[in-house]
């Protein structure tokens, strides 16, 4: 899903957080592609990549990371249903 459209800057969502209202995207403009982590508040960068696909492969383990981490903090994970 292409997320918005601004002329040179194009960005298409890669994963949601399981709380809050982050989302891991690629972003493309005129230094190229970026990964991104983008909340309310915040807006992070975690690194710029040639192609798209160097760029989603680094966003998708970050949200892979994140979810993880979620886990972790999961009261009882035998319950947990992946999705």
């Amino acid at each position: 899903m292409i997320l918005r459209l601004d002329g040179s800057l194009v960005e298409r969502e890669v994963a949601r957080a399981c709380e809050g209202p982050g989302v891991w995207l690629v972003r493309r403009d005129r230094e190229g592609f970026a990964a991104v982590y983008r909340d309310e508040e915040t807006e992070e960068i975690l690194g710029r990549y040639a192609t798209f696909e160097e760029a989603h492969n680094a966003a998708s383990e970050a949200a892979d990371q994140a979810f993880l981490e979620f886990l972790e903090t999961w009261e009882d994970p035998d319950r947990w249903i992946p999705f």
